[in-house]
């Protein structure tokens, strides 16, 4: 019998989808995609993230935030 987990790391999200760290954040900030945090913990749920892939995404990719640009980014 296997367990299908219900949520994932961020770093596992962006493994499984393709889709980037700073656009999975975008994502949970506009309420696309729904996650918990537990502790210092960002947890995806898989069923939303599922859900977002089977639908696709229809708005067009923005450019990464400041806050969510790579710390060795120049802004």
């Amino acid at each position: 019998m296997t367990t299908e987990l219900i949520t994932c790391t961020i770093d596992d999200a962006v493994r499984i989808s393709g889709i980037s760290r700073s656009r999975l954040y975008q994502l949970i900030d506009g309420g696309k995609l729904t996650s918990t945090k537990i502790g210092n913990r960002r947890l995806v749920f898989v069923s939303s993230l599922r859900a977002l892939l089977e639908q696709g995404h229809p708005e067009p990719v923005m450019p990464t935030p400041a806050k969510y640009a790579h710390k060795s980014a120049k802004v």
